[in-house]
């Protein structure tokens, strides 16, 4: 369906042309208007108007998402035109991937100003933070992660944490990942905390006190771990 007007000679004043609330009624019901002559299917006013700006054929699609007309794009023709039904499905295609475009730029837009606080604050605070993916590698440490560790995040980035500053116990030996309660967040999808022991980039040991949570997307399955960490020497 759509709402193109019925050819009508030049000479003859048009008695079927929509009236506003008809139109405001059939772009709301996402049909476009289609005009393929408008001195023959526009009252000599409108058509005037149109013509005053070079418009001698045009289609207004609309563009409506829940029920609430949102946009519309209109295609003008300098002179006469028959448009077809393939023009008017590229129209609608354009129509749907620009307000798709926007959507995405949006939510870009969004996503930044959300990470850019998040950054404020986390780069303000004391605590140290770290977040791992899903494959428990380190994607983020804030400025306190790197005071704590003494590792700069470039240091820590695309590494299990573990293997950076907690592979080793204060007995120097091997301390196997899948003991560590830190770890055990994310497959277990629960938050852990706790003491353990650090190693710093000398390879002395000084104690911290920890967080882990996992990251749990909306379906409840764990796609990373966020760990908070503090250095306790003083209070222990």
């Amino acid at each position: 369906e759509t709402g193109r007007l019925q050819d009508r000679p030049p000479s003859s004043a048009p008695t079927n042309f929509p009236t506003s609330a008809n139109l405001r009624s059939n772009l709301t019901s996402n049909l476009p208007l289609v005009v393929d002559d408008v001195i023959a299917q526009l009252p000599s006013d409108a058509a005037a108007t149109f013509q005053s700006i070079g418009i001698a054929a045009t289609i207004c699609l609309p563009l409506v998402k829940d029920n609430r007309l949102i946009a519309l794009m209109a295609v003008h023709d300098a002179i006469p035109r028959i448009w077809t039904d393939a023009e008017l499905s590229l129209i609608r295609e354009v129509v749907e991937r620009s307000w798709a475009h926007i959507e995405r730029v949006r939510a870009e837009r969004t996503l930044h100003e959300t990470s850019r606080r998040l950054n404020a604050i986390l780069s303000n605070t004391r605590e140290a933070v770290f977040l791992m993916d899903e494959n428990q590698i380190c994607v983020y440490a804030n400025a306190a992660a790197e005071q704590l560790t003494g590792y700069s995040f470039e240091d820590m980035q695309g590494r299990p944490l573990h293997d950076v500053v907690h592979h080793k116990k204060p007995d120097g030996s091997h301390y196997p990942i899948e003991e560590c309660p830190i770890d055990r967040a994310f497959p277990e999808r629960a938050q852990t905390s706790g003491e353990e022991f650090f190693v710093a980039p000398d390879g002395s040991f000084y104690p911290v006190g920890f967080t882990a949570s996992p990251v749990l997307d909306d379906e409840g399955k764990p796609i990373g771990t966020v760990i908070e960490a503090r250095n306790i020497a003083e209070e222990k």
